[in-house]
């Protein structure tokens, strides 16, 4: 059975490079364009992983990470950071929400890959 992982970012062109990369290493790929969606998608399928953009329209994500962090059914999750936000104070706050990793975009494709394999295998 393969391993879910959910995408979250506010640019859809990352969003399919990323499914591409990840569908070719056979995960399944969820995607949201929005904290909101993302959300919404977690409430019906659960990932085994997410991917969170720290700077989105409307709900950025600190506040999904937030969400998912305090619900029973979502707090274990694996959550990472993948984003643009290079500044200490990025990495900080977000490692105080437990994140399991933090990613500067642009990554190293086998970068990301051996922390996802650490994570889910």
């Amino acid at each position: 059975m393969k391993k879910k992982i959910l995408m979250v970012d506010d640019d859809n062109d990352f969003l399919s490079f990323t499914k591409v990369l990840l569908e070719r290493n056979n995960y399944e790929v969820l995607s949201a364009l929005s904290g909101e969606a993302a959300l919404k998608i977690v409430e019906t399928n659960l990932p085994d992983l997410i991917f969170l953009d720290i700077t989105m329209k409307e709900m950025d994500g600190y506040a999904v990470a937030l969400q998912l962090k305090t619900k029973e059914e979502t707090k274990n999750i694996p959550i990472i950071m993948l984003t643009g936000k290079k500044d200490s104070e990025s990495i900080s706050r977000s490692l105080d929400l437990n994140v399991a990793d933090y990613i500067m975009k642009p990554f190293d494709n086998q970068d990301l890959l051996g922390k996802i394999k650490k994570l889910i295998g």
